[in-house]
């Protein structure tokens, strides 16, 4: 798809919530794009000092590993897991990961306490290809984003 709709998409997710603000960074770069260097890219425009924070799904764990830079990705904002459906949260301080400990460690501090629901953009994409309703999977704006651009209906 079409960055510039997933771009709009997440503009109107977020347009109610003043915290948040969406960045095309990662659109206007060419080639591939890595956490790493849009971070950097962010921390030098913004001249205020702030804290950053990265949420990642719990579904990601495993593949941190091959990230570009992940030991100075995470020096450089405070990571925090987000639950997923199938990870066992009693025991996600002793996950093994295949990083250096430090990495380890500060990848692991912030378990975010969100609730599990179980939406998927592969779920979304699939239901609207069929057809079937998003209704409560995504916000009404962009739901209505997507049918009115004709989105996933190939």
């Amino acid at each position: 798809m079409d960055g510039k709709h997933r771009l709009e998409m997440a503009k109107l997710a977020t347009s109610d919530n003043p915290r948040f603000e969406v960045s095309d960074i990662e659109l206007k770069k060419h080639g591939i794009s890595y956490s790493v260097e849009t971070l950097r890219i962010i921390q030098a425009k913004v001249k205020v000092l702030s804290e950053y924070f990265f949420i990642v799904g719990s579904d990601m764990l495993g593949e941190l590993h091959t990230w570009k830079e992940i030991d100075q990705f995470v020096d450089m904002c405070n990571f925090v897991i987000a639950v997923r459906t199938g990870f066992k949260k009693e025991n996600w301080k002793k996950i093994k990961l295949p990083l250096a400990e430090e990495t380890r460690q500060k990848v692991l501090q912030n378990l975010l306490d969100n609730p599990m629901i179980d939406i998927s953009s592969t779920d979304i994409r699939t239901r609207v290809s069929e057809g079937r309703s998003i209704q409560y999977m995504v916000p009404k704006a962009v739901e209505n984003y997507i049918v009115k651009n004709n989105l996933y209906r190939d």
